[in-house]
């Protein structure tokens, strides 16, 4: 559980540092997740600071942790990943 919170903290200092972008869905996927209080509160207050959606929010953390990530190795020989 501390290693989570040390990501998130290090994953949301990312997130603050970076400039706010605009978020563009070519297609989108529904996903349902779960998150401890601390998560949830510290996303919600992120979302009121910077007027965004809360879940423009997460999916900001996620673009930058992916854009932080050498996504080569998980790459199969006919398909690159896109993020």
């Amino acid at each position: 559980m501390l290693l989570a919170n040390q990501h998130l903290r290090e994953i949301i200092y990312v997130f603050l540092m970076s400039k706010k972008h605009k978020i563009e869905f070519s297609s989108l996927c529904q996903l349902k997740f779960y998150t401890n209080e601390t998560m949830n509160d510290t996303l919600k207050k992120i979302a009121e600071k910077e007027n965004m959606s809360f879940n423009n929010v997460i999916v900001s953390c996620i673009q930058n942790s992916l854009d932080q990530i050498d996504l080569t190795k998980y790459e199969d020989s006919n398909e690159k990943i896109n993020v």
